[in-house]
């Protein structure tokens, strides 16, 4: 009997245990995140900072983006730490009398306005991709002076019954979904993922303004800390349509960094969102044979990325 009672004990234990961490499993991975931007902000010396909301890769605020940059603020206080965390509806009180929108606040111009009128030194920003069972998480530490990275970190969030929730709100949800579930079974050929120089370059998707096609990468560094750009010195990314036409990009972007050639510096292991932009566009081209990636690494100067066969967004 005395078994049985333990057993039925430990069972609901156990239950509750699960049960807990079903429901708050996002706690720890947010702690774990907070940690390591506390290590970043202690040495850099930096004494008041603010946290913005998070967003999905086209730099579009969520409710769990929001939920997100709230949980990440209250991990982070704490007197003992000798910085100061901006009060986040402060900081949105600040941000709409200065009409500064929120995706906005990836342009230099705009970290470092917002740096002035919030009287912070640095700003945490944060994009989210969502998996079938996981939201990755990639969080940077800008320096509003310089609007340059000076720290970051990623995570993995498990989709538990709280987090599903606030997903199941935003629209782009579903889409993104559908989207993961057809990358599923695709090699990485199909999925076009290149490895090159120590960097790991994805295409992601592709968008269709008109005559106007905007690709989206994202970029990881996985070897020392280095500068990259896209083009370089008169070099242009080129696409390729089946009928022969050629088109060089003038306008990219990469992390913060929006240019003719933009920079940025990356951290080991922490990806980076880029795009690159063609216009006039052939309206009779049904795909691209080729686009050409022009890069740029301090550490392994001019090279080059192809993707062939890419289709043509409708």
């Amino acid at each position: 009997m005395k078994f049985r009672r333990l057993g039925n004990i430990l069972t609901v234990t156990v239950l509750i245990l699960i049960y807990s961490f079903s429901c708050w499993g996002y706690e720890i991975e947010i702690k774990e995140i907070s940690l390591k931007l506390k290590e970043f902000i202690k040495k850099s010396g930096i004494t008041k900072i603010a946290v913005v909301d998070f967003t999905d890769l086209q730099g579009t605020p969520t409710k769990l983006g929001r939920f997100i940059a709230e949980e990440l603020s209250v991990a982070l206080l704490g007197t003992e730490e000798g910085f100061e965390i901006v009060e986040r509806n402060q900081l949105q009180t600040l941000i709409k009398e200065y009409k500064l929108a929120t995706t906005g606040l990836i342009e230099p111009d705009s970290v470092q306005k917002l740096g002035q009128i919030a009287g912070v030194e640095a700003l945490i920003t944060g994009a989210m991709t969502i998996f079938s069972d996981s939201v990755r998480i990639t969080v940077k530490i800008l320096d509003v002076k310089t609007a340059r990275i000076i720290g970051g970190t990623v995570g993995n969030i498990p989709i538990v019954a709280a987090i599903k929730s606030l997903l199941s709100n935003d629209e782009d949800y579903g889409k993104d979904m559908n989207s993961i579930k057809d990358k599923t079974n695709l090699s990485p050929d199909e999925r076009h993922i290149v490895d090159a120089g120590g960097f790991i370059i994805e295409l992601q998707r592709s968008e269709r303004l008109g005559k106007k096609i905007i690709f989206y990468f994202k970029i990881m560094n996985k070897r020392e800390e280095c500068y990259f750009s896209l083009n370089h010195f008169g070099v242009y990314s080129r696409l390729y349509d089946n009928l022969g036409n050629e088109y060089l990009s003038k306008s990219a972007k990469i992390g913060n960094s929006s240019s003719e050639i933009p920079e940025t510096q990356l951290i080991p292991n922490v990806p980076v969102i880029a795009s690159v932009t063609f216009e006039k566009i052939d309206a009779q081209a049904k795909y691209f044979a080729m686009l050409e990636l022009a890069c740029y690494s301090r550490r392994e100067k001019n090279f080059n990325i192809q993707f062939r066969n890419v289709d043509l967004p409708k």
